[in-house]
Formats: structure tokens, sequence, C-alpha cells
């Protein structure tokens, strides 16, 4: 989940994510999977509702 923070917060590129968050890839695949169950919407939601 950080990883995906860092990519929008910073609006970098996912190739770009660095060594320190797990590779790149994963990370997105992750992503995508919540974006495709709307959870993403979700998560969005409930961190605009309670907060970090």
């Amino acid at each position: 989940m950080d990883a995906v923070f860092y990519v929008t917060d910073n609006g970098i590129k996912w190739l770009s994510v660095p060594a320190d968050f797990p590779a790149w890839d994963r990370v997105y695949a992750f992503f995508r999977r919540w974006r495709e169950n709307d959870l993403v919407k979700e998560l969005h939601d409930t961190v605009a509702r309670e907060g970090p």
C-alpha cells in the first residue's frame, strides 16, 4: 500500500518505484487487482472519511 501511495503522491511512473519497495510489477499487479474490484474507490472513501 505504501508503494501505491508513493506512486500516486509523487506522480512517478510505476517503473520508477524505489528499491525500498517490492518490485514495481508486483506493486502494480496488486493495484490493478484492487482497481478491477473497486477497492481503490473504497479505500479512497474510507481514507477521506476517517483520515490516514
